[in-house]
């Protein structure tokens, strides 16, 4: 346990506070049917609970830390966040797909993953899933890059 958890924690909680009320202006239901606020409500619900559980964890931890962060921690942050960003701005040229394959691997890395056959899987199989649920199963259209994937 660390107090990175703590600190995620508590941002987790304050973001899923902000999907939630976002998602209610988008309306919960339409014509009876689950509207486009629906979705985000409920990830927004479980982000806030996983953020709860999450400082829960933490605070019952038994060895408390001297120091906030080690530089570890620090360095695996700064290259979350820089894996998120180039992402964004990958997206912009090859598409939503390749994007999140790509920051998937990048942020698995950076936490210290370090089997390759579990980099491959995910480098596969994050695009895969994304697919078949969105485009297939609920035939919405992904973002598109320059390169039309």
């Amino acid at each position: 346990m660390t107090a990175v958890n703590k600190v995620i924690g508590f941002i987790s909680i304050i973001i899923s506070l902000g999907i939630i009320t976002t998602s209610l202006g988008y309306g919960y239901e339409w014509q009876g049917a689950p509207g486009p606020g629906f979705v985000p409500f409920w990830a927004g619900v479980l982000i806030g609970v996983l953020g709860i559980l999450m400082v829960i964890r933490e605070m019952m931890a038994k060895s408390p830390r001297k120091s906030l962060f080690t530089r570890e921690e620090i360095w695996q942050a700064a290259g979350g966040i820089l894996s998120c960003t180039a992402g964004m701005l990958i997206a912009q040229v090859t598409g939503i797909l390749i994007a999140l394959g790509l920051t998937t691997v990048s942020i698995y890395r950076i936490l210290g993953g370090k089997r390759w056959l579990t980099t491959c899987l995910l480098l596969i199989g994050t695009p895969l899933v994304i697919y078949l649920l969105f485009s297939v199963g609920l035939k919405l259209p992904l973002p598109q890059g320059y390169l039309g994937i």
